[in-house]
């Protein structure tokens, strides 16, 4: 794990917000551990970073794909070694 980058949302590990008996927004708690430590091609499915670095992939989705709800047919850009650009501070595709 050393030298690796991981998502994690905590706020969707711990709960999610739901109607109560009364109509009224509630935060209700629930542990997910799929939120916590994810690879980055399985989180894709639930959130996007604006920044294709964050992705955590080597060949970042397009923005509408994530969109349209469309993964696994959707648009990728070329070759992009995130970790490169994560660590000199220089994010976006080349």
């Amino acid at each position: 794990m050393a030298g690796e980058w991981w998502h994690v949302d905590m706020m969707w590990a711990v709960g999610a917000l739901g109607r109560d008996a009364g109509g009224e927004w509630v935060f209700k708690r629930q542990w997910n551990p799929e939120y916590v430590l994810t690879r980055g091609e399985q989180f894709l499915t639930t959130h996007m970073p604006a920044d294709p670095a964050w992705q955590l992939t080597d060949r970042p989705y397009a923005m509408d794909a994530f969109i349209e709800g469309n993964l696994a047919g959707g648009e990728r850009e070329d070759y992009y070694n995130y970790t490169d650009s994560i660590i000199t501070g220089r994010h976006g595709p080349c």
